[in-house]
């Protein structure tokens, strides 16, 4: 899998960016002790837990979508993921966090056979011959909203080794789902009339866009590594289950195609991004 050097600059200068705004907004250790030291003021200490964390990642996604022009797994392609969240650490290595991702770059494509239907040749209906495929495509948004908890376990060679939980919903998207369906004749009786040897057009149409709302599923397994007193590189692996819903609906005729209807999406995800105390 390759990622362009554009998005990865991208996402180092966002986190220069989002370094730096928040050391500007935030109490130096200097003003915080202050503020322990003036009488008659809320104690502050810094350090008591709270989190603002950012990634990015490649993914690898793969649908069961299931209508008569497809069914079976599909592959969404290689897509960017963008998360953020805020955290706190509880005591005794867990973690809580809510979090906002977005996957984007996923393009919706799919194939399989399909009935060639019937022509009347004179008085009579008889079958189509001949190998009838159709193909569809289209776009699908997808942003989840989750809370999660996570176990850091005991730091090996600098490292903090962790495992996470977490569930949610998430919004799914569609647009510009088409279908085309295509006979392939072997012989000169294939594909009707005007047919013989060679693809033949037999169909295309599209689908009504939809979006909905799917119960959603994490698994995380990854690192941290200390940068800073406040700071740590975070890097490792998350799994997403996002549940059924429809994507698309049958908008037009020809093949009697249904609703474009989502069995499941499962996305494997590659990350790395920072945690940053922020009190």
């Amino acid at each position: 899998m390759t990622y362009s050097l554009k998005s990865w600059f991208s996402f180092g200068a966002a986190a220069a960016v989002f370094i730096g705004v928040s050391q500007a907004v935030i109490p130096s250790n200097a003003y915080a002790a202050d503020m322990l030291e003036g009488e008659g003021e809320t104690l502050v200490e810094f350090g008591t837990g709270w989190y603002l964390r950012g990634d990015i990642g490649g993914s690898i996604t793969t649908v069961a979508g299931e209508t008569n022009v497809t069914s079976g797994d599909v592959d969404l392609g290689e897509t960017i993921s963008v998360s953020v969240a805020a955290g706190f650490e509880a005591g005794d290595g867990i973690r809580v966090e809510f979090g906002l991702s977005h996957l984007t770059g996923l393009s919706f494509s799919g194939s399989n056979g399909v009935d060639c239907g019937t022509e009347l040749v004179g008085l009579v209906t008889v079958p189509i011959t001949g190998n009838c495929s159709a193909t569809f495509d289209g776009d699908v948004s997808s942003s989840s909203l989750t809370a999660s908890a996570f176990k850091d376990f005991s730091k090996v060679a600098g490292f903090t080794p962790y495992v996470g939980l977490g569930g949610g919903f998430t919004y799914l998207s569609s647009s510009g789902v088409s279908w085309d369906a295509v006979c392939e004749g072997t012989a000169a009786t294939d594909c009707g009339v005007g047919g013989g040897v060679g693809n033949f057009p037999i169909g295309s149409g599209s689908y009504a866009a939809e979006s909905a709302f799917a119960l959603t599923a994490n698994a995380m397994l990854g690192a941290s590594y200390d940068i800073s007193e406040n700071m740590k590189l975070d890097f490792g692996y998350k799994y997403t289950y996002i549940g059924s819903t429809t994507l698309a609906t049958n908008s037009g005729s020809g093949l009697n195609q249904s609703d474009l209807d989502l069995e499941s999406l499962q996305n494997h995800e590659l990350r790395v991004g920072i945690r940053y105390a922020i009190w």
